[in-house]
């Protein structure tokens, strides 16, 4: 019996051993047998893969995809209809990708893998399904046309400002953009269900200034204006003053920020475009670039005075000058001198220049239902030119010529007072200038 059940066992193992060798050797004939070809079972999409080498894959694959991809869309919009093959969309088909997975069934790496693949593939069927991906530059060049008619570009919003001091907002528009990402979506999912027809997703685009943002900015009117005269017939003062005045139009200061003369005008330079006139130099008027400029920083600085707004730095001239009253001056001379006030109104200051036909006005617009009324005050003092004798040996002894008559000299106070409902609530005084004196010079004979 004991001897019964060792050839029993004998015979089980040695079955067990052939089966399995058989197995082995089918399945090596099988892997042998399509070396370099898809294994049985293999299919795309229901498209049959097996048998086939890389070229033959790639060439049914692409014959699938193609006839797919020649198949027509169409795009809507509100009224309008456009239709495109899939293909002139940009949508591609990942050939390689599926290829490489195809030729990987049975093959993978891990023996459970590979036995599991190779089993579904030859019981069941290994379908693929293939990946699509959007060309960028076929799509945007497909849709350029289109875009040309969907998409709308945003309009900014503005203000104008009119020379009858009338402020107008001009308010912003919503402008139309296709949605790129989503659109890229749709035409994969759309492709992968059939569809025949998208619609084009568009979305708002916000205008980077909106109609809020320039209310915000509190420009309503009329703060101030102050206007000085020239010389048309000095066509070189008469051109910086037009030159500076043209850069000065239109700058906007911030709430809480400081303007700079110089930084605004730039350099006075023959390169920025400045013309030689005359200019104050060492107390002396010669010629300088950029004569003329100081008319326009005292035009402004006068404007910037009776819209009640911080004076941060300006010097006087150190000579009296014409077109604007003693003290009520701002020289300027770039990288020494600048003029600089301070907008502490809460809202926009916007400056309005012009300069034309020998009249130079500037005009500060802002929140004009904030503003005081405002009175400028001068208080000066004459100060009379020293006398400065020369003797002279060769006239007679009490003889006496006038060289030069001399002229006065100025102390000058400014005050502004700030009203609100008819009193005062605010008294500042802004400067206190000095001018001084030109001595009268007397020749006296001691012969």
């Amino acid at each position: 019996m004991k001897n019964k059940l060792k050839f029993v066992s004998k015979i089980c193992f040695l079955t067990l051993a052939i089966t399995t060798a058989i197995i082995f050797l089918s399945a090596l004939s099988f892997y042998v047998n399509y070396q370099g070809r898809v294994l049985p079972g293999v299919t795309l999409e229901g498209i049959n893969l097996s048998g086939k080498n890389k070229l033959e894959a790639k060439s049914t694959i692409l014959e699938f995809t193609d006839k797919n991809l020649a198949k027509e869309v169409n795009l809507i919009y509100k009224t309008n209809r456009w239709s495109l093959r899939y293909e002139e969309l940009g949508l591609t088909p990942e050939i390689d990708e599926v290829i490489t997975k195809a030729f990987n069934v049975g093959r993978e790496r891990k023996l459970k893998n590979r036995l599991k693949s190779f089993w579904k593939a030859i019981t069941s069927g290994y379908d693929l399904k293939i990946h699509y991906k959007i060309d960028h530059i076929k799509l945007e060049k497909a849709m350029s046309e289109i875009k040309n008619i969907v998409e709308i570009a945003p309009v900014n919003a503005s203000y104008l400002i009119k020379w009858d001091n009338t402020v107008e907002i001009k308010p912003g528009k919503m402008g139309k953009k296709v949605n790129d990402r989503l659109f890229k979506k749709q035409i994969v999912d759309g492709f992968k269900v059939g569809h025949d027809t998208l619609n084009i997703p568009v979305r708002d685009v916000m205008p980077d200034i909106t109609t809020s943002d320039v209310y915000g900015m509190k420009i309503t009117g009329l703060l101030a204006e102050y206007e000085t005269f020239f010389n048309e017939n000095k066509k070189n003062r008469s051109h910086n003053v037009k030159l500076a005045a043209k850069k000065l139009d239109g700058v906007e200061i911030p709430p809480g920020e400081n303007f700079s003369f110089n930084e605004t005008i730039g350099p006075r330079t023959e390169k920025q475009g400045f013309k030689e006139a005359t200019v104050i130099v060492g107390n002396k008027f010669t010629l300088g670039l950029g004569g003329g400029v100081c008319q326009v920083s005292s035009t402004l600085y006068n404007s910037v005075l009776k819209a009640g707004l911080s004076i941060v730095e300006r010097e006087n001239h150190s000579l009296i000058i014409g077109y604007v009253p003693m003290g009520l001056d701002a020289t300027v001379v770039y990288g020494y001198i600048d003029f600089k006030f301070l907008n502490e109104t809460g809202g926009y200051v916007v400056i309005r220049s012009k300069a034309e036909n020998g009249r130079l006005i500037i005009k500060i617009f802002g929140c004009r239902e904030e503003k005081p009324e405002i009175k400028i005050v001068r208080n000066y003092r004459t100060i009379e030119p020293p006398l400065k004798i020369i003797p002279e040996s060769s006239l007679p002894k009490g003889t006496e010529k006038i060289k030069e008559e001399g002229k006065a000299g100025y102390k000058v106070e400014v005050i502004r007072y700030f009203y609100r409902d008819g009193n005062i609530f605010k008294k500042e005084k802004i400067s206190s200038d000095y001018y001084p004196p030109e001595p009268k010079v007397v020749i006296i004979g001691t012969n």
